[in-house]
């Protein structure tokens, strides 16, 4: 049979039309509540199926010429010869059969008690003919914005995009692929969208079979959270899935004639191709600086964390790092004097000077800064032969609170500020913003010697806010 061309394409709709729902209502009216069949929201909402080319062929109509399959029923009387009808008919033309399948009940959004005691997750989605496997999902918060998955690009991307833009403050669940036993899995499981974890809120399973294989048909299936509409889903197949999964489909649709290279001016082959073009580029170019970003981030959070949450000798190692990043020698201490002198000894252009590693879950002790001063008068009697200018004390106060919260100052008593002109006092929070800005030449100015300026001139700079300067992001209003 040769296909003719429609202003419309069919999408198969898992469950009774709107009409037929509208009988089963009538007749369950007396009902006891719990007995009732509940209308699923797709045969109640009023969504624009041919504002965007389709028409939805529900249970009972002829879905041998569906295109896709939005929430399909494996059940007998249910559905399920419906379904069967759209996978033949797919198959029958050698196209793609797209299924889009919910997960979960926004309605229902508590854990199953029968969890760990007969089924792994909350809810499941088993997939037509296939008893091997399927995917199991336990319901979780998700508190942070979802993450579109790594290596996925086009139809799969777009979609990804959407679902991302779900309300955090629905329900969700994490997928997992469940085994009927080991070595049944067969096909492709691609995560679409996950948690800052990397727990999966959305995946699709692809048949890898070949064309022509009379016993597996081409089949893509997605997995994705329940929404409140379906019009994202709708958009989805009509603007992206549809003509790029289901080619030619979409040439029998007036919709998508456009689409079609043959149909298309040479002017609007070249445009086209320019932006595959552009596109395939611009998803190299996220790679590439996604690779990048990952590497400096790991990079940066071996600075990060021990130096605004750290303390003993996490927070002297991170301390010392950013020293050298400077450009001053650095000697730990401890490891040959043990408590007995300070933590670091600095040495730039002929300048050495004691450093004192501290931390505080609240305001420092001034008592820090006596300790500091103590090694700096027993120096001598432990390294007589390698004299020192001076010394200065790092303290990362506050650390158990958001960096935001601390107060910008290690100590704030003016009396006791004044007396610091012998000891230089320099927070975390500060010797972190000069790294992360590569301000070498401050850290300098304030440790080493540098441009022939003793950084005695410095003197207890960190505890001033400099007339005119730009403020630290964590001190800045939001």
């Amino acid at each position: 049979m040769v296909p003719t061309m429609d202003d419309l394409l069919d999408v198969h709709v898992g469950t009774h039309a709107p009409a037929k729902w509208d009988r089963i209502e009538e007749q369950q009216a007396e009902w006891p509540e719990e007995s009732r069949q509940a209308r699923p929201r797709i045969a109640s909402e009023q969504l624009p199926w041919e504002d965007a080319g389709l028409r939805p062929r529900w249970v009972g109509d002829d879905t041998s010429q569906a295109v896709a399959a939005i929430d399909p029923c494996i059940y007998h009387g249910r559905g399920a010869d419906e379904l069967e009808r759209f996978v033949r008919g797919t198959r029958q033309r050698s196209e793609l059969a797209v299924h889009v399948w919910s997960f979960g009940d926004l309605e229902n959004d508590q854990p199953s008690p029968l969890r760990g005691v007969y089924f792994a997750g909350d809810d499941s989605v088993h997939f037509p003919r296939i008893d091997e496997f399927w995917v199991s999902g336990t319901l979780i918060r998700v508190a942070g914005q979802p993450v579109v998955a790594d290596g996925i690009s086009g139809a799969d991307r777009d979609l990804a995009l959407r679902l991302a833009r779900r309300s955090l403050e629905l329900p969700w669940w994490s997928l997992q692929v469940v085994l009927q036993q080991a070595g049944a899995f067969f096909g492709t499981w691609t995560p679409l969208l996950t948690t800052a974890a990397g727990e999966v809120l959305a995946g699709v399973w692809t048949d890898n079979a070949e064309a022509g294989d009379d016993d597996r048909p081409l089949e893509r299936h997605y997995v994705v959270p329940a929404l409140p509409s379906y019009r994202p889903v709708l958009q989805w197949l009509a603007e992206r899935a549809i003509p790029e999964l289901v080619p030619n489909a979409a040439r029998r649709s007036r919709r998508y004639v456009a689409e079609v290279p043959e149909l298309q001016t040479t002017q609007e082959q070249r445009l086209v191709q320019q932006l595959d073009d552009l596109a395939r580029n611009y998803e190299q170019e996220r790679a590439r600086l996604t690779t990048e970003l990952a590497a400096e981030r790991d990079r940066a959070e071996q600075v990060r964390e021990p130096l605004l949450f750290g303390t003993g000798a996490d927070l002297e190692a991170a301390v010392a790092l950013v020293l050298r990043a400077a450009g001053l020698r650095v000697t730990a201490l401890d490891p040959q004097l043990g408590t007995k002198s300070a933590d670091l000894l600095l040495e730039m252009r002929g300048r050495r000077l004691l450093l004192e590693v501290k931390s505080s879950s609240g305001r420092p002790s001034e008592a820090l800064v006596d300790a500091a001063r103590r090694h700096l008068r027993t120096w001598p009697q432990l390294r007589g032969d390698t004299p020192v200018g001076g010394v200065a004390l790092v303290v990362n106060h506050q650390h158990r609170q958001p960096p935001g919260d601390r107060t910008p100052l290690a100590y704030e008593r003016r009396e006791f500020v004044d007396s610091l002109n012998d000891v230089t006092v320099v927070t975390t929070l500060q010797l972190f913003d000069w790294w992360r800005q590569s301000q070498w030449a401050e850290i300098r100015a304030v440790f080493g010697h540098d441009a022939g300026e003793p950084a005695s001139t410095a003197g207890s700079l960190p505890q001033t806010e400099p007339a005119g300067a730009t403020r630290p992001w964590w001190r800045r209003r939001r």
